[in-house]
């Protein structure tokens, strides 16, 4: 879905659960499509291995195109001046995660036999169908994966200080567009399967 249909869907739930006196915790859940390589030649992947049906743990959310480009390139939101939430401080592309949920959910999962792997996440208006545009998103943000939801679903989480966790499976890389490639019925499955346990621990 788009990050529109996110703040909206989010934003109804917390006003539901804010109304009822129910401490709200949002998690989001969801396949996503991986940096490919995860190489030792690249810092922000060194050692992460991510490949289909890997589990990740956003660590930060950030829309990877809300910015300028100008002659020289493009610069984030900071650059333009104007924040796009004022809380407890200014935010423009990055957006936080809960890191004591972080820790739990690792936790978890690890013991319960999963490999988890943590790492800045990209929110994306437009799916990225180009290695050479993915790779320069993941230099941008040191980003391990992207999405079309996550950091919208953190904004509004920020808004209301509701502690917020992102935890995705991996469908496909960022590469150029090969859908044969894919395999999202996988993704699915696992973060179906992880959430459960996720969840049944609790």
């Amino acid at each position: 879905g788009s990050p529109r249909h996110v703040v909206a869907g989010v934003s109804r739930l917390v006003s539901r659960r804010e109304r009822d006196r129910v401490r709200p915790r949002r998690t989001s859940l969801g396949n996503a499509g991986g940096r490919r390589g995860s190489a030792p030649t690249d810092h922000a992947y060194l050692g992460s291995g991510l490949d289909k049906g890997d589990l990740a743990l956003a660590t930060e959310e950030n829309y990877g195109d809300l910015g300028v480009i100008t002659p020289v390139g493009w610069s984030p939101a900071d650059e333009i001046g104007i924040p796009v939430l004022s809380v407890d401080r200014d935010y423009y592309n990055t957006y936080p995660v809960d890191p004591a949920l972080v820790a739990r959910a690792q936790h978890i999962l690890e013991q319960s036999g999963e490999c988890v792997v943590q790492g800045p996440f990209v929110t994306v208006q437009q799916c990225t169908g180009r290695e050479d545009i993915g790779n320069e998103l993941a230099a941008r943000f040191n980003a391990i994966c992207e999405n079309m939801e996550g950091a919208a679903a953190a904004h509004v989480c920020t808004l209301y200080a509701v502690p917020f966790l992102e935890l995705r499976a991996i469908s496909n890389y960022v590469e150029d567009r090969n859908k044969d490639a894919w395999d999202i019925p996988h993704a699915v499955q696992r973060v179906q399967i992880v959430a459960r346990k996720f969840i049944e621990a609790l």
